[in-house]
């Protein structure tokens, strides 16, 4: 289906502006955070891909929806 095509390239999409945003922040947290505080964050940065991926693919999702006049 054209559709699942679609779904499946705005999840493509949020996955690479994911990717993109997580690794900007990883290397200003490198640049920035030293010592036992750089632990806390890779643990943050484990987590900080899977969420910004649901946040962005749950964004587009709404917008399609709206744009086509379907409401959740």
């Amino acid at each position: 289906n054209n559709e699942d095509e679609f779904i499946s390239a705005i999840r493509l999409d949020a996955l690479v502006w994911a990717l993109i945003i997580n690794y900007a922040i990883l290397i200003l947290m490198i640049i920035f955070i030293y010592d036992l505080r750089f632990l806390d964050v890779m643990l943050f940065n484990m987590f900080t891909t899977l969420i910004l991926f649901i946040l962005k693919f749950n964004w587009d999702l709404r917008k399609l929806n709206s744009a086509i006049g379907h409401e959740e």
